[in-house]
């Protein structure tokens, strides 16, 4: 079944099938303790919903499926909402499981994509080329929500900070410079075995700390651990220079263009831009491109924001209680989550408002239908969702109904933007 035959789609709520990445940094448990199921084979780093090329949803509709992709390509203002212009969705959920750290990196504005996409396209070199930093026109924001306890990096520290930990950790000539951007370079600039001789550096002051340091031992053992990974690399002091943030359930941490991050350990839920545009600043194996990081980075001090949901107006439940949104800067996406604790399954009405939605369930059980005013050949079509499922609700579709108890979340347009378009 193709998505051009898109006459057999109703305006209802229908499952979706992701792809799981197996990704060296994953966790062989995180994912499958969701699912209730002994820890995998391989390492699952993330569960992907969305249309991005590396990892496509498909609908599933009885013993029917298409690619998620195909079918919004045929029909977008029937998917998307009429009138955005879009043809493809703007955004990927995905739950993440990172049992070893990602790669410190950072992402474009939206002028910089543009401007860097172009560059390359210019030069020549295929989308698909390994060293390629900029895949696509678009910027990267994203937000995480923690479904466990997280660990995380993000933004620079206030330079004075920064010189203090060096100083307690005797390393206060390891990177001179008047300001924050000036150390960075250095770092970022070195080669070859200087570029050994620092991270060796780094890894014996934090191993072995003097009575100063130990105001730091949260931030000495993430350097041990960095260096088990990537030892001749400058980056494992990234805890003396990042804002080290540990998010607990429910907080979320959102990053916008130039914030360099990276994400440690936990489990949480993500909605990112779907964009591959990423520079990456180190502790990895894939190319990084230290001209082009020096380019982006914002290296003014970070201000870390715990983010927590905030009531929805857009749902009403009986019995009480609603969706709450997590409030972002973010024009491309927004999520929110639905908690119904225990057995106290709930019943929710929700409407659209002409916008695509994306529902994730991270925990218990819920099922979706069309409210009974929809179309007579959808109302009443139910979609049963456990722990690591997701649907997708088309924007033709003005009105369904949630039951069920556990965690959801969901993605879809802020309202705004969607009326604006």
């Amino acid at each position: 079944m193709t998505g051009e035959n898109a006459s057999i789609w109703q305006p209802r709520p229908y499952r979706l099938r992701g792809r799981i990445r197996n990704y060296h940094w994953g966790s062989r448990s995180l994912l499958a303790e969701l699912r209730g199921e002994p820890p995998s084979a391989r390492p699952e780093a993330e569960l992907w919903y969305g249309t991005h090329p590396g990892g496509p949803a498909s609908i599933v509709d009885g013993e029917r499926s298409a690619p998620l992709a195909a079918v919004i390509s045929a029909r977008p203002d029937w998917w998307l909402g009429t009138g955005r212009g879009d043809r493809q969705l703007p955004f990927l959920i995905k739950l993440l499981a990172a049992a070893t750290p990602l790669s410190i990196q950072v992402h474009p504005s939206v002028e910089q994509a543009r401007r860097g996409f172009a560059r390359e396209e210019e030069s020549g070199r295929p989308v698909t080329a390994p060293d390629r930093v900029y895949c696509d026109r678009s910027n990267k924001p994203e937000i995480l929500r923690a479904l466990s306890p997280f660990t995380a990096l993000y933004g620079f520290r206030p330079r004075a900070q920064i010189g203090t930990a060096l100083a307690d950790l005797g390393l206060g000539d390891l990177l001179p410079g008047t300001t924050v951007r000036a150390q960075i370079e250095r770092m970022v600039l070195l080669e070859g075995r200087a570029r050994a001789d620092f991270a060796a550096r780094v890894l014996e002051a934090a191993s072995h700390q003097q009575t100063p340091a130990r105001r730091w031992s949260k931030e000495c053992r993430w350097i041990q651990q960095l260096a088990e990974h990537y030892p001749e690399d400058p980056w494992i002091l990234a805890p003396l220079l990042l804002h080290l943030v540990e998010l607990d359930r429910g907080e979320a941490l959102f990053t916008e263009a130039g914030v360099p991050h990276a994400y440690l350990e936990g489990l949480g839920v993500e909605l990112m831009n779907s964009s591959d545009n990423v520079i990456r600043a180190g502790l990895t194996s894939k190319p990084v491109d230290p001209h082009e990081l020096l380019r982006v980075v914002d290296s003014r001090k970070a201000v870390v924001v715990k983010r927590r949901s905030v009531p929805d107006s857009g749902s009403q439940a009986s019995g009480g209680g609603a969706f709450r949104t997590f409030r972002t800067p973010a024009e491309e996406f927004e999520l929110s989550e639905l908690s119904v604790p225990g057995d106290d399954a709930m019943e929710i009405g929700v409407e659209t408002a002409d916008r695509l939605e994306l529902l994730l369930v991270a925990r218990g059980a819920f099922e979706l239908r069309a409210d009974a005013d929809a179309d007579a050949d959808a109302a009443g079509r139910s979609v049963a969702l456990g722990a690591t499922d997701a649907a997708v609700v088309p924007a033709a579709c003005a009105r369904y109904r949630i039951t069920g108890s556990g965690l959801l979340f969901r993605a879809r347009t802020p309202l705004a933007v969607a009326r604006s378009k």
